[in-house]
């Protein structure tokens, strides 16, 4: 279905920019069922046409956190806070804390039930999809 499908990618989605999917959730509204696809695709794509940036990152990173945080202990939580504020800042590259925080919530059968697609990468596949990221992460950590 295809509200599903919008829910799995929400987060990939806002990564690229909340005003695009603010559209696609409109668009998603008057959508009757999944006939009416042919109106989402296009935004779909659209909205991945748009690069990602640091702050929309550290706001899905965010967002993935407060929702994880009642299963996780304050140590933890604070860990995670910590590699998302160095990444923002520019002194971790983004993969230090997507992949601790993936673990972190794959350890635990209760988070994994969200189902985001945007913690389907791999390490290989955010360095080829935020390639451009990377560089740009590296070029301010060699600061």
């Amino acid at each position: 279905e295809l509200r599903n499908f919008h829910r799995r990618h929400r987060l990939q989605l806002l990564a690229h920019g909340a005003r695009t999917l603010g559209r696609m959730e409109e668009a998603l509204a008057q959508i009757g069922d999944d006939s009416e696809i042919e109106s989402y695709g296009p935004l779909f794509m659209e909205a991945l046409k748009k690069p990602t940036s640091p702050h929309r990152l550290t706001q899905v990173l965010n967002h993935l956190l407060s929702e994880a945080k009642s299963a996780l202990d304050p140590a933890e939580t604070a860990a995670i806070q910590a590699k998302i504020d160095a990444y923002l800042a520019g002194r971790l590259p983004l993969l230090a804390p997507y992949s601790c925080l993936k673990e972190s919530i794959n350890k635990r059968p209760a988070l994994q039930g969200s189902h985001h697609s945007f913690l389907a990468f791999t390490p290989l596949e955010i360095n080829l999809r935020w390639g451009s990221l990377a560089a740009v992460d590296s070029a301010r950590i060699s600061k």
